[in-house]
């Protein structure tokens, strides 16, 4: 409690210095918010070349790196958007083929959110969410989360659409998944 009133007396001294000087405390910053796009692609090493379903940014992003993937057709499974706070987590559930679910989480840091600005993305991860199929036994722990398919960090530019990274499925097709930092609309 001594530590509490301390702390009150220091605040309020810092305060009335401020106010004494002709200065006014600034107002506290609330997190900056983000609006990203994700995109899941199947991404495949059979067939003819083609993308079907991208937006144009997708497929500028899937045509500057096609030379590191070895995937020549592309299909769109699903997109979503996702607002997000700085410093915080948010998770999207999105659907792939055959009705399989998928979990996305990410977080950002940063507070300009102009075309251009940098964003560092600490945390990207996709995963399967675990599902439960019986009820828990009394002292049995729950199944984790979900299972990790692509977990990684990076940095984006407000506007810039990057292919986050993919996961293979089975056979010749891969999960792929692409992110776009949306800018504020003016």
């Amino acid at each position: 409690m001594k530590s509490f009133v301390i702390s009150i007396l220091s605040l309020a001294a810092v305060l009335f210095s401020l106010v004494a000087n002709g200065q006014t405390p600034a107002p506290p910053v609330a997190g900056s918010t983000q609006l990203f796009q994700v995109v899941l692609l199947v991404g495949s090493t059979t067939g003819a070349e083609a993308t079907e379903g991208l937006s144009k940014s997708a497929e500028k992003a899937i045509s500057d790196i096609r030379d590191f993937l070895p995937f020549k057709r592309y299909r769109l499974l699903d997109s979503g958007l996702l607002r997000t706070t700085a410093g915080r987590r948010s998770e999207l559930t999105m659907e792939g083929m055959g009705g399989q679910k998928y979990r996305v989480s990410l977080s950002f840091q940063g507070d300009r959110l102009r075309p251009g600005d940098t964003l560092n993305v600490p945390h990207f991860e996709v995963g399967v969410p675990s599902v439960r199929t019986r009820a828990l036994e009394p002292g049995e722990a729950p199944p984790a989360p979900s299972r990790g398919l692509i977990s990684t960090s990076f940095s984006l530019a407000v506007g810039e659409t990057i292919v986050v990274g993919s996961s293979k499925l089975g056979g010749t097709d891969a999960l792929v998944v692409l992110l776009t930092a949306i800018p504020p609309s003016s």
